[in-house]
Formats: structure tokens, sequence, C-alpha cells
């Protein structure tokens, strides 16, 4: 089996960690295990939080390996791409994000989206070994559809700074767990 727990990125200002979300690292340091493998999508926010969390767990030779889909970037040019949609969640990004999908786009619109997200999970995994416990840094809501998508219901809302979900592959078949 196979395990990797994605946490969404910590607090920021613009593209950076700001204090706050370096403080937040340290103190949720209880939540971050052993691993031979941190992955993180192409952003800043996501680098420097991956950074904190190892400094955070005194890991000194943890690979960071960058994985471009981590940031889903064709789900993210659909919910860009959706003005109706994207007009009231920059507005309100806390709002539960499948109150949105659900009003501005189609249910295989949304299914589409999800599996969009589910792919970066894949190529994690992709990338470990069997009996490998890996970490990510990602973003939200790409984390809870990618979720939602492996558990086949809604079951995960929005992730707030440093939540995390955990992903385990077991052969082909993957499961999550808050």
């Amino acid at each position: 089996m196979r395990t990797l727990r994605l946490f969404r990125h910590s607090f920021k200002t613009g593209e950076f960690i700001n204090p706050e979300g370096f403080a937040l690292i340290e103190a949720k340091k209880g939540g971050y295990f052993n691993c031979n493998k941190m992955f993180v999508s192409p952003y800043t926010r996501t680098i420097q939080t991956a950074a904190g969390i190892l400094a955070a767990s005194n890991q000194k030779t943890t690979k960071i390996i960058q994985i471009d889909g981590l940031m889903a970037e064709e789900a993210v040019k659909m919910l860009l791409g959706n003005q109706a949609f994207f007009g009231p969640y920059r507005k309100n990004p806390d709002e539960e994000i499948y109150n949105l999908l659900d009003e501005f786009f189609k249910e295989g619109e949304v299914k589409r989206i999800e599996l969009i997200c589910s792919l970066a999970i894949e190529k994690c995994f992709s990338k470990m070994k069997d009996g490998d416990q890996s970490m990510a840094v990602g973003h939200n809501p790409l984390i809870t559809l990618a979720a939602n998508y492996f558990a086949k219901t809604r079951q995960f809302g929005n992730l707030k700074e440093l939540d995390y979900v955990d992903f385990f592959k077991n052969g082909e078949k993957i499961y999550v767990k808050k």
C-alpha cells in the first residue's frame, strides 16, 4: 500500500507564505510524518509550505518533487473560464465549492473537473513504490474535488489552510480519509 497525505498550502499574502502561515506550519507539526518524497505544485506557496513542513518535522533528506498536475491546470481553466462561477467564487472563496459548482456547471462538467483533479493524485502515486508514505502540498478546491472523486460522494468540503486528506493506493484502488 502507498500513502499520500495531501495538505492545502498555509496562509499566504499574494503568492508567498506569510508569518501567520509559518506559525501555523509549526503549530500543526503533529500531523507530519517522515517521508522520502514531498510533492508540490509549481506555485511558490506550496513549495514554501512543503519546506516549512519538512523543517518543522526535522526532515533533512526528503526529496521535493514538483508535479505540474497538482494545480490541475485544465480544471482551473474550466473554473476560471466560467465567469458566472468565478465572480461569486472570487468574492467568497470560503463558500462551499459544490454550492457554486452545482449552480454554474452541469453535472457532467462537475464530474469532469473532479476527474481532472484526481489525475494529480494518480501522478503522485505513480512516483511512489509500495510501502511508501509521502506528503504533498496543493490547492483548495482541487484537493476537495479529487477526494470526492475517489470517495464517489461529496463527503469532503472546503479545506482550510494546512487541512489535509489522506489518500491510500492498494493495488489499483485508491481510498480517501480525512
